[in-house]
């Protein structure tokens, strides 16, 4: 499968394609393989933004909870960043 985008010149380094929604939930998907390889579930509510970090190692992920969820994707282990009101 080739994938091209005009903005990108080289998309060869980009492994994996996070989605997320309103199921609250956060998907990690092998662009190889073209197989979901991770689901984060620590949302309570519709996500409203992700990030995967460009060495392909940690997630990132928000909604409309004052949190941000960072996952480190080969480990498992998450953390959350809660703000104070």
């Amino acid at each position: 499968m080739r994938i091209e985008h005009p903005l990108i010149e080289d998309l060869s380094m980009c492994r994996y394609l996070a989605s997320g929604g309103a199921d609250a939930i956060a998907a990690v998907w092998d662009l190889e393989t073209l197989s979901c390889i991770r689901t984060c579930t620590q949302m309570d509510g519709e996500i409203k933004t992700l990030s995967i970090s460009h060495d392909s190692q940690y997630l990132a992920y928000a909604g409309e909870q004052d949190m941000v969820v960072i996952e480190a994707l080969q480990e498992g282990m998450y953390f959350i960043l809660q703000s104070r009101t």
